[in-house]
């Protein structure tokens, strides 16, 4: 594995700022809850024991995507760049009694062996739209195949680089920190084979409606990437 930092840490001034009102952003929620829904819909097929599963979610942000999960699965280490989105999620923990079932932590995880991890490998890593903002796909990619046991399963969700519209998912004032408007099927599908990752699949898991700039809205594709750590 490359010692090399991933260095997908974004904007984290401007994510800190914005974690108060996170789930105020019916996108954010929505998509979230559509990325539950595909992922709890395929897991016979991919994670058959979804229900004792070890997770490892990265950029969890407010927790809109690892609250729900938890209820299905045996435990969440969740993990973000920006203090104030951990803060919301370790709130929301505390309330709703998920102490025994959700770590949340503050960290920029740069390999498997990071300590944050304790040693553990997890059954299943979950990344929601988080790689459009990621420099370097490849190096995350490589140190989530070795955060996971033999037999592990990635899943990482996306909006799809469907062409130049794709662009208008995010305001152009929200340009900052994205490297790339939404993800390529074939180059993520290459780049999951390099790292090492079998039974790859690359399918578009569901279309979210939302406003865009120039007025109206706009359907976006959005992509669920899988993979098994041989």
């Amino acid at each position: 594995m490359s010692s090399t930092t991933p260095n997908y840490s974004v904007g984290n001034d401007r994510f800190d700022a914005e974690a108060a009102t996170w789930d105020s952003k019916p996108e954010v929620v929505e998509s979230s809850r559509l990325c539950l829904r595909t992922l709890l819909h395929h897991s016979p097929k991919y994670v058959p024991s979804l229900g004792s599963a070890s997770v490892l979610e990265i950029g969890c942000g407010t927790g809109l995507l690892t609250v729900p999960l938890a209820e299905h699965v045996g435990s969440v280490l969740a993990l973000d760049t920006a203090k104030g989105m951990i803060g919301m999620l370790n709130a929301k923990v505390a309330t709703q009694g998920l102490g025994e079932k959700v770590t949340a932590k503050v960290k920029l995880l740069e390999n498997a062996e990071d300590d944050v991890l304790e040693r553990k490998k997890f059954d299943l890593v979950v990344s929601h739209l988080v790689f459009h903002h990621v420099p370097d796909m490849r190096q995350l990619v490589a140190v989530m195949l070795d955060t996971l046991k033999q037999g592990g399963r990635v899943w990482i969700s996306d909006f799809e680089d469907d062409g130049p519209q794709a662009e208008a998912f995010h305001p152009k004032d929200k340009h900052a920190g994205v490297e790339r408007h939404g993800l390529k099927a074939q180059e993520m599908e290459g780049i999951m084979i390099q790292a090492g990752f079998k039974d790859v699949e690359v399918f578009e898991s569901f279309r979210m409606d939302k406003e865009v700039e120039s007025g109206g809205t706009q359907a976006f594709p959005f992509l669920a990437i899988t993979g098994v750590r041989p």
